[in-house]
């Protein structure tokens, strides 16, 4: 069982967040990675791996939890 999380609490992505915006960005960035696996195979070939890849990015950005290595 996970106890209540407490509103000083931190993390370590996004530490001066509050958890609440956490938690919320937490399932809107879920919610993109179902997303993008369900239109990948619908049509695999407009949403090849890069295509994917790339939505999830700017998403992350959106957030300003970019961690792009390009």
């Amino acid at each position: 069982m996970v106890a209540a999380a407490s509103s000083a609490r931190s993390t370590a992505a996004a530490p001066k967040w509050p958890l609440q915006r956490v938690g919320r960005a937490a399932l809107a960035l879920l919610s993109m990675v179902e997303g993008a696996a369900a239109l990948a195979a619908a049509d695999p070939e407009a949403y090849p791996p890069a295509a994917q890849e790339a939505m999830l990015d700017a998403g992350l950005e959106a957030f300003g939890l970019s961690i792009s290595t390009r």
